[in-house]
C-alpha cells in the first residue's frame, strides 16, 4: 500500500502532477513502460500503473537511454 500511495501522490519539485510519458515505440498490446521526470525518473508498466515504480536518478536514465541510441544505430 505505501508503494502505491507514493505513486498517486508523485509531484513535481513545485508542486504539480507528474506527466507520465509513453514510449513511441509502444505496441497495442501494451507491452510498454510510461516514464515521469523531475529530478528523478520515474518508471511504471503501463499495464499495472498501480503496481511497483522503479525510480532511478536522471542522469542515469539519460546515460541508459543514450547507450540505447547508439546501440540501436549501430
Amino acid at each position: 500500500r505505501g508503494q502505491r500511495a507514493r505513486q498517486h501522490q508523485a509531484t513535481e519539485a513545485g508542486g504539480g502532477p507528474m506527466e507520465w510519458r509513453k514510449s513511441t515505440y509502444s505496441v497495442e498490446n501494451g507491452n510498454c513502460a510510461e516514464v515521469a521526470a523531475a529530478g528523478t525518473v520515474m518508471i511504471r508498466d503501463t499495464q499495472d500503473r498501480d503496481g511497483v515504480t522503479l525510480t532511478v536518478p536522471a542522469p542515469a536514465w539519460r546515460a541508459f537511454t543514450t547507450q540505447l541510441r547508439a546501440c540501436s544505430a549501430r
